[in-house]
């Protein structure tokens, strides 16, 4: 019964940071998590590596925080990628779409004009900066899918299982 309730009231605050401040949240938890995550797989490594205890030595330690300023700087690179491809599906999907609507064919013209389209969108999304809404959409959702879930939880509408 506490658990659920905390658990609610975490996801509560994720939820409302992540809904109405979901790009500075975004920004600044990226380089916090892709740290962690490198800083566990490091520190993992060498654990495994070394067949001692878990952060048990000086060495596993400085592996573990070089693996975790990669993290951080990877996180980053990552991102960028994953809505550069983002943008592109979105494109290529648009311009299906249309083109299916037409009843133009959808044979390798309509794959180059949908690459073209991808290729369009990409650039544009760099040119004008729109991955910035594109975070503050999926962010805004995320957080309002939280704050949804919180509320169904501390009122005892779902379960944690």
């Amino acid at each position: 019964m506490l658990v659920t309730i905390l658990v609610g009231v975490v996801l509560l605050a994720f939820g409302i940071a992540f809904c109405f401040y979901g790009f500075r949240a975004f920004l600044i938890l990226l380089p916090i998590v892709g740290f962690i995550v490198g800083f566990y797989v490091g520190a993992q490594a060498m654990q495994i590596a070394l067949n001692e205890g878990f952060l048990s030595s000086a060495l596993s330690i400085i592996v573990g925080l070089g693996a975790g300023a990669i993290g951080a700087f990877a996180s980053y690179v990552f991102v960028i990628m994953g809505l550069v491809l983002v943008v592109g599906i979105l494109g290529f999907g648009v311009t299906a779409a249309i083109l299916e609507l037409l009843g133009l064919d959808t044979g390798c013209i309509a794959s180059l004009v949908g690459l073209a389209s991808a290729i369009a969108a990409v650039w544009l999304s760099f040119r004008y900066q729109l991955f910035r809404y594109l975070v503050i959409i999926s962010t805004a959702l995320l957080g309002a899918s939280n704050i949804v879930l919180a509320v169904l939880l501390i009122f005892k509408q779902i379960t944690l299982e």
